[in-house]
């Protein structure tokens, strides 16, 4: 069997075979990747367009919620919360 004189002739015809199947699919790899990555932008547009709506309502959501307490007011509360809840001596 003679093929290029790319392959050493001391390789074996299967193992010249594997290695032309293997550029053959890199090739066409290569020739379909762009195409894949045309597809993904729509894909990754929508998704932006999703995070975008989920932080507008995140925000929408924090905006309402009251202050937090500061650590002395939670401290004057859980005190106060305290000194109700424990017996009469």
């Amino acid at each position: 069997m003679t093929l290029p004189a790319i392959l050493p002739d001391w390789m074996p015809w299967w193992a010249q075979m594997l290695l032309w199947l293997a550029a053959v699919v890199v090739g066409i790899a290569w020739v379909i990747a762009p195409f894949i990555v045309i597809g993904l932008r729509a894909r990754l547009a929508y998704a932006t367009e999703q995070l975008d709506e989920v932080q507008a309502q995140l925000r929408m959501i924090a905006q309402r919620m009251p202050e937090p307490i500061s650590a002395a007011r939670y401290e004057a509360l859980r005190s106060a919360m305290a000194r109700e809840a424990a017996p009469d001596v």
